[in-house]
């Protein structure tokens, strides 16, 4: 028998390996077991699909499935095919701007904290999105409260070439800083601390049935809502962005973001009732 040289960090590594951050919007066969990404290829999503209803109703080929039954699917296409195409749009335009120039290894202490503050957001929006689209409230709320603290402390020390500025900011003590750059950030992060901690006021709000009998814990309601905060986040991160290197050669490759995620939001909820979101739209 072969000793295993696997060190205790491999083995670390293995056991807790990551799991990819899926956003499946698909539900196979409608039964919660099997989901699949919108942009999935078409006949592959045919093809699960047809192993799951014949796993489930007893055929014993899930090609007759697919050929019997399932011929005539039309293309999904997703119902929140604005906001993900605005997440990625978003992301991609700040990418392409990052990699227009070689690495920089003289750029005040300032800059490479603005750079790794904001990095790190575009992952967390991709992660607010999900949440928001499962219809959660407090979730999406905890993670926009926190993106606008990151921004905020990205706009504080942008411009400083002090390691004490850039290690002892407070990132909840700079939204005043963020509200230089956006004047509705204060108001915002007083609308989400609201949820955030989890205001005893706001009960209510998760009381499903007028007798208190059920707890709603997500809902289209609460969708409506933390999707409009999606759109705001996007685009507080473009005016963040703007606000340290609008000056920069490259900014031109990110330019055309501004005004997006406002029309965006105005494309995506039109025909919802205005009164759900609209205090997020007057952020804007």
């Amino acid at each position: 028998m072969k000793a295993d040289l696997a060190s205790p960090m491999e083995d670390l590594e293995k056991r807790f390996a990551l799991s990819p951050l899926i956003d499946a919007e698909i539900d196979v066969g409608g039964l919660g077991l099997v989901a699949l990404h919108p942009e999935v290829d078409h006949d592959l999503r045919l093809k699960v699909t047809a192993a799951v209803i014949a796993h489930h109703q007893g055929y014993s080929s899930a090609d007759y499935v697919y050929k019997r039954h399932l011929s005539g699917v039309a293309v999904h296409k997703s119902r929140d095919q604005v906001i993900r195409e605005a997440v990625v749009d978003y992301s991609t335009a700040f990418d392409k701007f990052y990699r227009s120039f070689p690495p920089r290894d003289s750029e005040r202490i300032g800059v490479f904290a603005f750079d790794l503050a904001f990095v790190r957001s575009h992952e967390s929006i991709k992660l607010l999105l999900s949440t928001a689209r499962q219809g959660f409230l407090i979730e999406p709320c905890l993670i926009a409260r926190s993106l606008i603290e990151q921004f905020a402390y990205a706009v504080a020390v942008c411009s400083s070439d002090e390691d004490d500025v850039v290690f002892k900011t407070m990132p909840q003590r700079s939204i005043s800083k963020l509200k230089e750059v956006q004047a509705s950030a204060g108001k915002a992060y007083g609308l989400l601390s609201e949820l955030s901690h989890y205001n005893p006021n706001l009960h209510f709000s998760f009381i499903g049935e007028e007798d208190g009998s059920q707890v709603l814990q997500r809902c289209y309601s609460f969708k409506l809502i933390s999707l409009g905060w999606v759109f705001y986040i996007l685009d507080l991160q473009f005016r963040v962005f703007r606000h340290c290197y609008h000056q920069h050669p490259s900014f031109g490759l990110v330019e055309a973001l501004e005004g997006r995620a406002a029309a965006d939001f105005d494309e995506f909820f039109d025909g919802a009732p205005a009164e759900v979101n609209a205090f997020i739209r007057e952020l804007f």
